[in-house]
């Protein structure tokens, strides 16, 4: 049958495990909710969504109800490419990332003190 994780809080049981990561990004000027989802998350983590699963079960003494792996998103800088959504319902906002990167040479270009176009970044 292979692996099947099973979420006790969501009561979801899947076969086909993905990412989707809810970070809190702040810089001097805002906080936003952002929603990465499962590419992204595999280019940074260097590990898909269900062997890092598997990774945490095995060391579930070790971690405090997470993955150890999202903690490398702590303290990080990113360029973040979002697609935004407004409800219409309430006034909540989606941010979902598209892109992301922690390359130096992109941070460096779109830095605060540079004020960038950022519609250029792909």
């Amino acid at each position: 049958m292979g692996l099947v994780i099973a979420c006790k809080v969501c009561q979801v049981t899947s076969k086909h495990v993905q990412y989707k990561i809810e970070v809190i990004e702040s810089d001097e000027s805002v906080i936003a909710n952002l929603t990465v989802f499962d590419r992204d998350a595999f280019n940074y983590l260097g590990i898909n969504a269900t062997d890092l699963g598997v990774e945490s079960v095995k060391n579930v003494e070790d971690n405090d109800g997470w993955p150890k792996k999202l903690y490398s998103f702590v303290g990080k800088k990113f360029i973040f490419k979002v697609g935004i959504k407004v409800s219409e319902w309430n006034a909540f906002t989606s941010l979902t990332v598209q892109k992301m990167t922690d390359y130096p040479t992109i941070l460096d270009k779109y830095s605060v003190h540079r004020l960038p176009q950022v519609q250029n970044f792909i």
